[in-house]
């Protein structure tokens, strides 16, 4: 039997393959003295090393590039800046000149001294270089161990699933032709550079899983479902055809899967609208593909993660108009930026927070970069003019502070106008709630919003004030709290009551149970990644509304109420 993982959800899809660990090299590196008449083929090899790195990116950048937009494959072009970093070479070539130590130490030394240095400064711009160094580091380091020789590459390309303790771009792209048909780390955040490719490329990945190495092993087949964060370790062959013909049916083709169309029911009719929640380009075409009714919710953060300063408002306005383009006519809900300092952008946060996660983040930043906040804005705006967007104002605490955003947005449509630039005439701007206190103040918010999203996992975790993304502190939480619940029960009502739309939104929707008693609660609008779709809509095939209302009600009780 399959034994079952659970992490954090990075990039959606599924992948199957053999586990192939890959550990900390940088960590694993032995010291060894080099004789003095040694030092000079050090150094060699060094510089060789350097020069077959810079290589590799640079044919790494014409490759991606095809496959991703330019301000993705941006990122290659930092670590080619690290491989010519005076600092970084000259420290390397120090250790072997003065300390006679051999390279691959030496550059295992450089970089975790850089990478120790980094954690304790309060220069946000140091810290979010770390990765990208260790990055680059690995890459030199393996170029040292295994010279990139196309004589000795295997003739075919081998493919696998990437178990790794972190999320790395030099493992993602590997020196020889291999293919990562799957990421599972240990640890690594959803906004990291490699984060962003493998959403990009399509890659399944799922972080968080800790002792991840006592629970693969080498060469075991491996599931990857990065949609839903579940991994199963050792799949027989029934699960992996399985697994195989449902790949092939939503292969991309002439035709669309023989699944999609007509809409989302319980099996007694009761009809659901099902939206897509989307963070790149890629996941919009694939929503249109399985006839999504519209874009639910698009994370706006990608044109701010791939650089050290924000794009300009054409950059930004470039990849919106994309997306609109994209839709197909569909409506796209455009989320402001939602970041906070654990990000470590260095133009929205310009100094470390101790607890990221209740600091100043989100809208709460933008109002201290009102420049970045206001162009963010007209971007939305200004693509507006190419199809049918709205705004969605995230992590709003109270009903003032929505008002305070709405009116900037309002603003800068009357300048856009002035200004005679083509933007959308009138746009519907929405709260997100996932405070306690904008769920406290709902029947005032739902009055002054055009349409409200109930963001359900980060609502959770706010509400019990436990992390969902740690896992001791996610233990913490049982699988659907009648508080909680209890709580979206009124959202919906409130908002029912207004006439005020309200979307739900979330991972925890994608799982058959809680499916069952949100719609039991009331949930008739859901947004869900694409990835995650085909499976929600035959669990609502199976479901009947009566049975969902009794299984809400039960849910509600607390321990000790009757009847």
């Amino acid at each position: 039997m399959a034994k079952i993982l659970k992490g954090n959800p990075v990039a959606g899809g599924v992948a199957v393959g053999p586990a192939h660990l890959k550990g900390y090299d940088l960590e694993a590196v032995a010291l060894r003295r080099v004789p003095k008449a040694q030092v000079d083929d050090e150094l060699n090899r060094f510089r060789k090393a350097l020069e077959d790195s810079r290589k590799q990116l640079k044919g790494l950048t014409k490759t991606v590039e095809k496959k991703v937009s330019e301000e993705d494959a941006r990122i290659f072009g930092a670590h080619l800046a690290y491989l010519k970093d005076p600092v970084f070479i000259g420290d390397v070539e120090n250790l072997i000149l003065s300390e006679r130590r051999n390279v691959e130490w030496a550059i295992a030394k450089v970089v975790s001294d850089f990478d120790r240095i980094f954690k304790l400064v309060e220069s946000e711009t140091l810290r979010e270089r770390a990765m990208d160094l260790r990055d680059v580091g690995v890459r030199v380091l393996r170029n040292v161990e295994e010279p990139d020789d196309d004589a000795q590459a295997p003739p075919a390309p081998r493919r696998y699933v990437l178990v790794a303790r972190e999320l790395s771009i030099a493992d993602m792209f590997n020196l020889r032709n291999e293919r990562v048909e799957g990421i599972i780390t240990e640890t690594g955040g959803i906004t990291s550079h490699a984060a962003i490719l493998a959403r990009t490329m399509g890659i399944p990945t799922v972080t968080g899983i800790p002792d991840l190495w006592s629970k693969v092993e080498e060469g075991a087949r491996v599931l990857v479902d990065g949609s839903t964060g579940q991994i199963e370790v050792g799949v027989n062959d029934t699960r992996v055809a399985e697994v195989r013909q449902e790949q092939k049916s939503s292969k991309p083709g002439k035709g669309e899967p023989e699944w999609v169309g007509g809409e989302d029911r319980t099996a007694d009719g009761t009809v659901i609208e099902v939206l897509a929640t989307c963070g790149n380009p890629a996941e919009v075409s694939q929503a249109c593909r399985y006839r999504m009714d519209a874009i639910g919710l698009y994370r706006s953060e990608l044109p701010y993660l791939v650089g050290p300063e924000p794009p300009a408002e054409d950059s930004a306005l470039d990849h919106y108009r994309g997306v609109v383009d994209r839709a197909e006519g569909r409506l796209v809900t455009f989320r402001l930026l939602d970041l906070d300092a654990a990000v470590r952008l260095p133009f929205l946060f310009p100094r470390r927070e101790p607890n990221p996660a209740l600091g100043i983040k989100s809208i709460r930043a933008l109002r201290d970069h009102p420049a970045l906040l206001r162009e963010q804005v007209r971007a939305f705006l200004r693509a507006g003019a190419e199809g049918p967007i709205r705004i969605l104002i995230p992590f709003v605490s109270s009903p003032e502070e929505f008002a305070e955003f709405r009116a900037v947005i309002r603003e800068e449509s009357r300048a856009l106008d002035q200004a005679g630039v083509p933007h959308v005439d009138e746009v519907a701007v929405g709260a997100s709630i996932e405070l306690p206190s904008a769920a406290l103040a709902a029947r005032a918010l739902v009055r002054r919003a055009d349409f409200v999203v109930l963001a359900l996992d980060n609502f959770l975790m706010y509400l019990f004030g436990a992390d969902r993304s740690y896992e001791r502190a996610r233990t913490l939480l049982a699988e659907r709290p009648a508080t909680f619940l209890r709580a979206v029960r009124k959202i919906l009502e409130v908002g029912e009551g207004a006439g005020c739309e309200v979307t739900l939104a979330g991972e925890m929707i994608g799982r058959a149970e809680t499916l069952a008693v949100l719609v039991g609660l009331g949930a008739r609008r859901l947004s869900v990644s694409p990835g995650a779709y085909r499976p929600l809509r035959e669990h609502l095939a199976d479901l009947r509304l009566a049975d969902c209302q009794r299984k809400a009600v039960m849910a509600m009780r607390f321990e000790g109420d009757s009847g």
